[in-house]
């Protein structure tokens, strides 16, 4: 199966697809997955544009390039034009995607800047399957979303400003030089992703913990100096900026219903104190979160302008 373009219907009734925006170069559009749909453990493919995947959920993907692997809200999948894939059943769950598709002169002259031989790659313009996502780009993706299902008459040109944001964005940091992983032997490549997808997973489902390196790597069966090293060679990101921004995206999502408690949500959270988010959240979006909660459910293009303006793409 593949992800649709203007026909969004399935025979599945536990799989909903819908597009939010259409234009000449630019998708947007969200996908569900029930537990119960027949989707879990089926033959999948991509679409025929390249794509970004932006999961709500961690769970589990397999593909015939990297095999088993991790996806999380923490990351941007790229998805190769008409790749194969799989959701192994053991990750059954109500999974949520949010999605954009670029059209191909779109997307090749956006890595071209980055990666010159993009025009050469027979599979796609994508070489890397994913990337970690700062908090400001995710939240100017899941404002984007949520503006589009507010508004049913969107102003076009913010949703293809917002959209080539976003892209840019996500590019940088898969293409960070910085962040560019130590060149190793494919069986050794293979099994640090299969370490870090251990720790992701485990802080995915554990962020109301009181995380320890130590713990991540006796989960991931390394030595915890080995994991962090391990660890920002695949992600581009520090263990520890890794779970804080984790755990700050979490927040923006969950806000909105612990309005008048964010000491609750701190501590649900694994922050110390409401300070302690609060100082968090004021670095990461740039406004305190009683004000990022009235903005999210009443003014989500406002929000998305906001944190953009405040944030260039280059």
């Amino acid at each position: 199966m593949t992800r649709p373009g203007l026909n969004v219907a399935t025979a599945d009734k536990g799989h909903d697809l819908r597009l939010l925006f259409d234009s000449d170069d630019l998708r947007v559009g969200t996908e569900i997955m029930e537990p119960w749909s027949s989707m879990w453990d089926a033959d999948l493919e991509t679409g025929t544009d390249a794509s970004l995947s932006f999961p709500h959920q961690t769970y589990r993907v397999f593909t015939e390039a990297q095999g088993l692997d991790c996806a999380s809200p923490n990351q941007v999948l790229f998805d190769n034009p008409q790749c194969a894939y799989r959701r192994p059943a053991s990750t059954r769950q109500r999974l949520r995607n949010d999605w954009m598709a670029f059209d191909a002169a779109t997307m090749v002259s956006s890595i071209e800047r980055y990666d010159p031989g993009v025009r050469t790659r027979p599979d796609g313009p994508f070489a890397r399957i994913d990337a970690c996502v700062d908090a400001r780009t995710h939240a100017v993706q899941r404002l984007l979303i949520r503006y589009l299902e507010l508004e049913p008459r969107a102003d076009r040109v913010l949703v293809r400003e917002m959209g080539s944001w976003v892209l840019r964005r996500v590019l940088r940091a898969a293409y960070d030089t910085e962040r560019c992983p130590v060149v190793v032997r494919a069986d050794t490549r293979a099994r640090h992703r299969r370490t870090t997808r251990r720790a992701r997973e485990h802080i995915a489902t554990n962020l109301s913990a009181a995380l320890s390196i130590g713990d991540l790597g006796r989960v991931a069966g390394v030595a915890p100096t080995h994991l962090c090293e391990i660890f920002r060679q695949q992600t581009g990101s520090t263990v520890h900026d890794y779970v804080t921004e984790a755990r700050v995206k979490r927040a923006l999502e969950l806000l909105p219903g612990y309005r008048g408690r964010l000491l609750d949500l701190a501590f649900d959270l694994g922050f110390s104190s409401a300070g302690h988010l609060g100082d968090v959240f004021r670095r990461r979006y740039g406004t305190p979160p009683s004000r990022m909660a009235h903005l999210v459910e009443h003014a989500p293009a406002t929000a998305m302008r906001t944190i953009a303006d405040d944030q260039p793409a280059d």
